[in-house]
């Protein structure tokens, strides 16, 4: 399966970089993605345990875009 295709999926990723625009959650093996602070209630700490939804990725750029997962 391309990781395109994968654009809505709900994933858990740890924290890999601290950006003053936001964070990257890795979300599969090579692949992270951003977290924009517009998104975020708190800044997450590197390590850290994030659920995310692939909001939208762009394969001529290389970038994916996260969201937060809703809570339940």
């Amino acid at each position: 399966m391309q990781f395109a295709d994968r654009v809505g999926e709900v994933l858990s990723g740890p924290v890999v970089k601290v950006v003053p625009f936001g964070v990257f959650v890795r979300v599969a093996p090579g692949i992270a993605g951003l977290l924009h602070e517009s998104v975020l209630i708190r800044e997450p700490v590197m390590g850290e345990m994030v659920t995310v939804t692939i909001a939208e990725v762009d394969r001529p750029r290389r970038q994916v875009r996260l969201e937060l997962a809703p809570t339940r």
